[in-house]
């Protein structure tokens, strides 16, 4: 039953484990005995359950999970790799709203916690042709710091650069996520947040036709891409919002999460 390589080392295949805790009587929420089912783990009321102990000196094999571990949890950790991770978005009236709300979708689905910042307690989107929703703005940018997030998100939108640029704590914010190799992601005419903050030269981008002068004059490589990862600033045409998106969670999430999401 519990093969043991090494005397110090317990270790358990798991029919032994089904044995062994179907050999212990367990007492559901209502304080009833009870001997689990282990047929799609039914019957089993994880967060009434003690620990299973087992080997020499009734110690806990290592690498098997805690009896009282909810499955769920164990699901969502694995399901939601960027929990505990923070994601800034950097809007002002006139964002293009489809941009922002495509990408906070895939970042709330993965666990991050997406927080709008901006010069305004409500961000007015743009959506098409004409105003969109409203959106609550949950930091005012000048209260905040670059350091108290992970990431960083800006969408585009001719409106919304225009009041940023002439915010100055833009420049105080965005700078201090690239200067500190912070996840950058900017959609469309969100890149020029890097003219403002005076990032833009020595960095290759992928831009609108209506920034492209611009950023060129601030000493940027133009890639004639939809889509452009510079160090650790990803940047987008906008012509390719899908594909995007996936390279805006690749970037966030990090080489290693990949690989162990994989």
């Amino acid at each position: 039953m519990v093969n043991r390589v090494d005397p110090d080392t317990p270790c358990i295949d798991f029919d032994g484990f089904v044995r062994i805790f179907q050999s212990h009587k367990c007492r559901n929420h209502r304080g009833s005995a009870f001997v689990p089912d282990f047929t799609g783990f039914r019957g089993c009321h994880w967060a009434a359950m003690k620990p299973l102990y087992v080997g020499r000196g009734n110690r806990r094999a290592e690498g098997l999970p805690r009896a009282d571990s909810p499955p769920s949890h164990r699901k969502d950790f694995m399901q939601k790799p960027l929990a505990g991770k923070t994601v800034a978005v950097l809007v002002a009236s006139g964002f293009e709203e489809t941009e922002m709300t495509d990408a906070q979708k895939a970042l709330l689905g993965l666990g991050a916690t997406v927080k709008l910042v901006g010069p305004e307690s409500l961000a007015n989107g743009w959506h098409g042709d004409s105003w969109g929703h409203y959106f609550p703005v949950d930091a005012q940018i000048g209260t905040i710091l670059s350091a108290d997030y992970d990431m960083l998100l800006v969408p585009g939108g001719a409106r919304s650069m225009i009041k940023l640029s002439q915010n100055p704590h833009v420049k105080r914010i965005v700078s201090g996520f690239v200067d500190d190799q912070k996840p950058v992601a900017l959609i469309g005419q969100g890149v020029e947040v890097l003219i403002t903050a005076e990032r833009a030269k020595g960095i290759s981008l992928s831009v609108v036709a209506e920034s492209r002068e611009a950023l060129a004059a601030a000493g940027a490589t133009i890639v004639e891409e939809p889509i452009t990862l510079s160090g650790n600033v990803l940047t987008t045409d906008g012509s390719d919002q899908p594909r995007f998106v996936q390279e805006m969670i690749t970037l966030f999430l990090g080489d290693e999460a990949v690989k162990d999401a994989a």
